[in-house]
């Protein structure tokens, strides 16, 4: 389902490099849209706050930066948004839901990804889908955090204690344990994200 067209729409660009920028601009005008372009992350994150934004196009690397945090903007605000990049790799986890079009790409194909990110229900899946994914990788990230000060507290009391020739043979035992449980939710960690990533492909 998409949505039927982008006349009305007020979208933003993130695009650092000139000539791509103004072709996407003129495309999606074309299309009827309201465009915002923006050059800098700093930029966009100005952008990012404008209150009638409807959706994004984001290049995920500008310049030296990555648009991690205009994502996590758009995001709070529940703004969708497309990345158009030149990254052949992996992107971030995160955005996971988040449809990705290589550069080059034919401009019906970011006209048409745009179209179906507005469609409101998909809207509203991507949407859901980033906000569950990232709450529940930083719950898990909070854990394993937490749990290696821990295991880091329990080895200076440990190298103490043995300094003074207590018997830490069990303390040692805990310790292992904990870094095993660790270990375990860091796989678990990775395997949430691989799955998170493997759903809208």
């Amino acid at each position: 389902m998409q949505a039927p067209t982008l006349q009305g729409e007020r979208l933003l660009i993130v695009e650092d490099e000139p000539l791509i920028a103004v072709d996407l601009q003129l495309t999606l005008e074309r299309e009827g849209a309201r465009v915002i372009l923006a050059r800098t992350i700093p930029q966009a994150l100005r952008y990012a706050d404008y209150p009638a934004l409807s959706a994004g196009v984001i290049d995920f690397y500008v310049g030296s930066e990555n648009a991690e945090p205009v994502c996590e903007a758009l995001m709070r605000r529940e703004v969708p948004f497309i990345f158009f990049t030149g990254v052949t790799g992996p992107l971030s986890e995160r955005w996971s839901a988040t449809p990705v079009l290589p550069k080059p790409t034919a401009p019906k194909a970011i006209i048409g990804a745009l179209k179906f990110v507005l469609s409101p229900d998909v809207r509203d899946i991507i949407v859901k889908r980033q906000r569950d994914d990232t709450a529940k990788l930083v719950r898990i990230d909070q854990a394993i955090s937490e749990g290696e000060e821990r295991i880091e507290r329990m080895r200076c009391s440990i190298s103490q204690l043995a300094s003074v020739g207590a018997d830490t043979s069990v303390a040692e035992t805990v310790v292992a344990t904990m870094t095993e449980l660790v270990e375990n939710m860091r796989a678990h960690r990775q395997m949430s994200a691989q799955l998170a990533s493997k759903a809208v492909r």
